[in-house]
């Protein structure tokens, strides 16, 4: 059953995919939802198919939608969507950005892909059954130590960045922590993920202040 769970989110993640690949061709149709979070037509399409398809194939599951096209039903099955994720950089073109769609049962993911339209990159998960890259089984990293930072590092500092942890503090290969940026707004964006490192999760959202110094 779990299978074929996995293959209505990959069916439908694939449908969603040709649309923001559609999208991703036009012009940018942006509106704000709030003080940082954006929503773009393609959002909407996506989300669209998405609850479309999910609702025709299992219409007594609830369905979460990023966009609020979803709805309730008393069901032990939770599928949670977000048709763009990723929107900002959808929206400035970096091709950077996925259709994410999971299955939940009973508070437990059983299946889950994501998927970047651009890149053609399908990854897939049932639980139990192991991961997959567009058909093909994938594992993590056997690598105990990040020193892939290490030419990444080096290339963005020649290329005029600044890298850094949080503290402001040069960083050091294999540091847990790393900011990497143009230089030009380093400082701005060191104060706030330092800021938003430190705030308590429970915590209501609140716009980032931006320090004017004279």
């Amino acid at each position: 059953m779990t299978t074929n769970y996995l293959d209505a989110a990959i069916e439908t993640a694939l449908e969603a995919g040709k649309i923001l690949r559609e999208e991703y061709a036009l012009p940018p149709d942006i509106r704000y939802k709030g003080d940082v979070d954006l929503v773009t037509q393609a959002d909407k399409r996506s989300e669209t198919a998405i609850v479309t398809r999910l609702s025709r194939l299992f219409p007594e599951h609830t369905i979460a939608a990023e966009e609020g096209t979803g709805h309730v039903r008393s069901s032990e099955f939770h599928w949670h969507v977000d048709p763009l994720d990723g929107t900002t950089n959808f929206a400035h073109k970096y091709p950077c950005f996925a259709v994410s769609i999971a299955l939940a049962q009973n508070g437990t993911v059983i299946a889950g892909v994501v998927y970047n339209p651009i890149y053609d990159e399908l990854f897939a998960a049932a639980r139990g059954e192991g991961a997959t890259l567009n058909g093909k089984q994938i594992s993590v990293s056997k690598i105990e130590t990040p020193w892939d930072t290490a030419a990444g590092v080096l290339l963005v500092q020649e290329a005029g960045g600044t890298i850094s942890d949080f503290q402001g503090r040069p960083y050091a290969l294999g540091g847990p922590v790393i900011l990497a940026t143009n230089s030009l707004i380093h400082e701005e964006m060191r104060e706030t993920a330092l800021a938003i490192s430190q705030r308590d999760p429970a915590a209501p959202l609140q716009a980032p202040t931006r320090t004017i110094k004279e």
